[in-house]
């Protein structure tokens, strides 16, 4: 049994013994969340003071990995004992829910400015790693909708550039890409996988990805050569199948760019349908690691059918009755997160809320 000491950090008050909790985050979330219990003969129902929105953090031997506020507060009373359950997200909580409002429907700024200027709005600071820079949209232009949350502007102009945004467990947001820090342990079947589940898939998989675009005509480029362009990549994995995908370009591209997109499109569906869930005993498993989601792992699970480099998806910290504290890791290939942008050039409209409808991290619009 692992001896990992979790507690929540409430207003400079620590509060242990938790009896049961999940621990989630993920890289296609930007923010963590919590869901802590305990039971208890309390004299008073009201024995611990806290509130929805008081802020908080989740330490496991006294390092932070969730930086927010208590979403709610769930007090419950049985045959002489009183129970609390006490859920929160990191502080990237309030620009996911809440609408944007800046005073203006249309704005000319810099992409990253404006991801500043939503977050200072709930006191978040943002982080960008070392190598990332955000493209500027065209005219330095971008438009908001009624009722777009904050969330969704800072994801669409992240996204737009080809990263992410991601929470960084102390309450900010992180703009980059996963998979930048390695994993100082291998996770290895009989060693300390104690057990898990794979996926390999085929549905969403062809043979050969068509990508269908125009191109408007220009003193040099006119004709078949600027309406009818088409770009192809072929799975060899698939090879035989005949399966063919055909991809309706949403932007006007050329060849290079249709060919780059018929490729995006085989590669990330190639590594979307492979991926595995696997279980670990402990939170940590060295004394200053803490399992994290967006890391680099390498693994070895042969009759799991993986071998290899894999990336933590989501990480799910619980506690078990039988086994106590567990680690559930879902893995994905790094590839997975592969994100493709359109070039400056080709962004010709302004996006509204209408084209981010489906916020999926792998979808190629950005």
């Amino acid at each position: 049994m692992s001896s990992e000491v979790l507690e929540l950090l409430v207003n400079s008050r620590r509060y242990g013994g938790w009896k049961s909790l999940s621990i989630v985050r993920s890289v296609q979330a930007m923010s963590g969340k919590f869901s802590l219990s305990v039971t208890d003969k309390w004299s008073v129902a009201d024995a611990w003071p806290i509130r929805e929105g008081d802020e908080c953090q989740v330490m496991i031997d006294n390092s932070p990995i969730i930086t927010g506020k208590v979403d709610g507060r769930f007090p419950g009373i049985g045959a002489g004992e009183h129970s609390l359950t006490i859920s929160g997200r990191d502080s990237t909580l309030d620009p996911i829910d809440c609408s944007v409002e800046l005073g203006a429907w249309e704005l000319k700024t810099k992409s990253l400015e404006l991801i500043k200027k939503i977050a200072a709005k709930y006191g978040i600071p943002v982080n960008v790693q070392a190598g990332v820079a955000l493209r500027d949209f065209p005219d330095g232009k971008i438009s908001l909708s009624p009722g777009e949350t904050g969330f969704e502007v800072i994801d669409r102009v992240v996204r737009y550039s080809g990263f992410l945004p991601m929470a960084d467990g102390k309450g900010g947001i992180l703009i980059g890409t996963p998979g930048q820090s390695l994993c100082p342990v291998r996770l290895e079947e009989g060693r300390n996988i104690t057990g898990g589940q794979s996926r390999f898939e085929r549905g969403e998989r062809f043979e050969r990805y068509v990508v269908l675009a125009q191109r408007p005509g220009t003193e040099n480029t006119n004709g078949e050569a600027a309406f009818q362009v088409r770009g192809e990549y072929v799975d060899r994995d698939m090879a035989g199948t005949g399966r063919v995908k055909i991809i309706q370009a949403e932007e006007p591209c050329d060849q290079s760019q249709a060919n780059a997109r018929a490729k995006w499109e085989g590669v990330v569906r190639a590594a979307r349908a492979e991926g595995a869930e696997v279980t670990v005993q402990g939170w940590k498993p060295t004394a200053s690691y803490v399992w994290t989601q967006g890391d680099r792992v390498s693994v070895t699970a042969p009759r799991l059918g993986i071998s290899g480099t894999m990336m933590f998806d989501t990480v799910e910290l619980t506690v078990d009755k039988d086994q106590g504290r567990v680690a559930k890791l879902t893995l994905a290939r790094p590839d997975a997160f592969s994100l493709e942008p359109l070039p400056a050039s080709e962004w010709k409209k302004t996006v509204t809320r209408e084209d981010t409808n489906d916020l999926d991290f792998l979808n190629w619009s950005p």
